[in-house]
């Protein structure tokens, strides 16, 4: 800690990487001192890399190689290119770098075998440093036919981010390997909506969309991002990966301090400190830029984080701060207290004046001190609110006088009944927990004492949660009639939502086909169904009242296909009986289970050379 200096800034000369770190100062005068908030510097710097020993790495022909890149100490992290001992790499699908730097070699084949290196550059040092080199070695041991394909596999999959909002961009990755590679594909989804569907900003940092940007990140970047990966050509089941991606939100405080409170001696004072975030803030109190000692029984943090200082004393004088802090960072908000004497009246109850034998006066004065009452003032009232039904709803209704005025709260003219899920807290606020349609209306707070009330009110509007009350359900219908699926929406009138289906998370264009229609309802007609129309389809509801999707399968029952490859291969018994084996391979099912086979045998004359069978299924 330096001395108090009257400049407003700290000046570091020559800076060393042990000044980066975390600084605070702390501003004073006669009234009191507060202390500000954290303010981190770094000192940029790069080392050489740790270890410059070759390496080694082996893998199987077709399979992707994965090279770390060695460690090195470096701040801000350094930009990487990687490169051979013929120059750096190129642009081409067969190469990918992660966010981490690593370098993916795709579908390796002998032709990669061949030393690889990294090139860290700190353009804030302006500082470049060359890793040692790292030798592929492709097995030729397990051979792979070139032209053969492989499976996709996801050898970099995206991972869970907490990323705090505002910040300009959040990355995930998604790199694949398969054979061949054209033929790959990959397409990123968020709730199980395509990206491109999800309402966020974004970009793709590729032309193979290996890397999805979330740009500008605010609160609707939340939510749980999959990336599907499969080959054009078919013939392999698509793989898939998932990521949680949460947004942290900074502490933001709800309402603003008054910059100075004037309160009465020896009076209960309640200071607050509304405050807001993802995740939820932690709360610290300070007097005069240090931490409040708690265990003065005169102090008690509420569980609103209000600060309620009892019996305040000349000594409470000072600056009081609230921070509030969590994984994004931290808030402040300050008051100054001021702590007034109470005025007294006096009054002369009598004057006796005596005479004594002396000639001596004597005077007697008695002296009444009264503590005068003050009517309620609010200092923080009720407002509109709006809030969907199922959340919690806190209307403010905070005030000071003296006496401490009581609270009585009203809702359509009548006095409001504390219960299980209607509280009156000890700061005059209404809290009222998971709310519900019939809790809307008129809000009136009355704060009393015995000089007088004063009334306050406000509007509350419960939104009606906007959810999907009638869902698709799995369906099977015969080919060229007609398939419905439903999806009936329950919402609040107030509030507009937009519906969609989507097939196979593929989004559907009614426009774009006679046979498909959307009716005014939410259903889904498809009329004429054909066997392409399989597939599972998902109703997606979006609005200010809530998002909710459901999905269901759709099943186009057709004529089966005959059996194939069959087989009637004469046998002779022990007894020198004549016996045949029949057998066949069961064709398409037509997607409804078959329920029997039927085999017929015709019998020709002895003198025909050929004995023949027929064979037939039967439904």
């Amino acid at each position: 800690m330096t001395e108090f200096s009257t400049d407003p800034f700290y000046k570091i000369i020559s800076a060393r990487l042990e000044d980066g770190g975390s600084y605070r100062c702390i501003a004073s005068n006669k009234i009191g001192s507060i202390l500000s908030e954290e303010i981190k510097i770094t000192v940029a710097y790069m080392d050489v890399f740790k270890d410059l020993n070759e390496k080694t790495l082996s893998v199987n022909e077709g399979e992707a190689a994965i090279l770390n890149l060695p460690e090195i100490d470096s701040v801000p992290l350094p930009d990487v290119t990687w490169q051979t001992d013929e120059g750096v790499l190129p642009y081409a699908q067969k190469y990918a770098k992660s966010k981490t730097n690593q370098l993916v070699i795709l579908d390796s084949d002998k032709s990669d075998q061949k030393p690889y290196r990294a090139r860290a550059i700190n353009a804030q040092e302006g500082k470049e440093e060359n890793s040692a080199f790292i030798r592929l070695n492709v097995d030729e041991s397990v051979q792979q036919d070139q032209g053969k394909e492989i499976a996709p596999q996801i050898v970099i999959p995206p991972d869970d981010l907490q990323v705090v909002k505002g910040s300009s961009e959040a990355t995930l990755d998604c790199i694949a390997n398969a054979r061949p590679l054209h033929e790959l594909e990959t397409l990123w989804f968020k709730d199980g909506i395509p990206i491109e569907s999800a309402g966020i900003s974004y970009s793709l940092n590729d032309i193979w969309n290996r890397s999805l940007a979330l740009v500008s990140i605010n609160t609707t970047h939340s939510g749980m991002y999959e990336c599907d990966v499969n080959l054009r050509s078919g013939g392999f089941p698509s793989v898939k990966a998932i990521s949680q991606v949460i947004v942290l939100e900074k502490p933001r405080f709800l309402s603003n301090a008054k910059p100075e409170t004037l309160v009465d001696y020896g009076s209960q004072l309640s200071l607050p400190c509304d405050v807001i975030g993802i995740p939820k803030p932690n709360v610290t109190w300070y007097r005069n830029s240090e931490e409040l000692d708690l265990s003065d029984k005169r102090y008690l943090v509420e569980e609103d984080n209000s600060l309620l200082i009892k019996k305040l004393l000349v000594t409470d004088n000072a600056m009081y701060q609230c921070f509030a802090r969590n994984n994004a960072g931290e808030s402040s908000l300050s008051t100054w207290v001021r702590v007034k004497k109470n005025r007294y009246k006096r009054s002369i109850a009598a004057k006796l004046v005596r005479l004594r034998p002396s000639g001596e006066r004597q005077g007697k004065k008695n002296f009444l001190f009264v503590t005068p009452p003050a009517q309620p003032i609010i200092e923080f009232g009720p407002k509109n609110l709006t809030v969907l039904d199922g959340k919690d709803a806190t209307m403010t209704c905070r005030a000071v006088g003296a006496p401490v005025p009581n609270t009585t709260w009203f809702f359509k003219d009548e006095e409001v009944t504390t219960s299980s899920r209607i509280q009156i807290l000890d700061t005059g606020d209404l809290l009222i927990a998971a709310v519900r349609e019939k809790d809307a209306g008129h809000y009136s707070c009355v704060r009393t004492n015995e000089a007088g009330q004063v009334r306050v009110s406000a509007y509350l509007s419960v939104l009606v949660r906007t959810q999907i009350i009638q869902p698709p359900v799995d369906t099977r219908v015969l080919l060229g009639h007609t398939a419905t699926l439903q999806c009936k929406i329950s919402s609040d009138p107030a509030v507009p939502y937009q519906l969609e289906w989507y097939r196979d998370k593929q989004i559907i264009n009614p426009r774009g086909s006679q046979r498909i229609n959307v009716l005014p309802d939410g259903m889904l007609e498809i009329q004429a169904v054909r066997a392409s129309d399989v597939g599972y389809y998902t109703c997606a509801v979006r609005s200010h009242g809530g998002n909710e999707t459901r999905s269901a399968k759709l099943s186009v029952i057709e004529l089966p296909f005959a059996p194939t490859n069959i087989k009637a291969e004469r046998t002779e018994e022990g007894d020198g009986q004549r016996a045949v084996n029949v057998s066949w391979t069961p064709g398409f099912d037509g997607n409804s289970p078959i329920k029997q086979f039927i085999v017929q045998k015709r019998e020709v004359p002895e003198f025909d050379p050929l004995e023949f069978l027929l064979y037939y299924c039967a439904f």
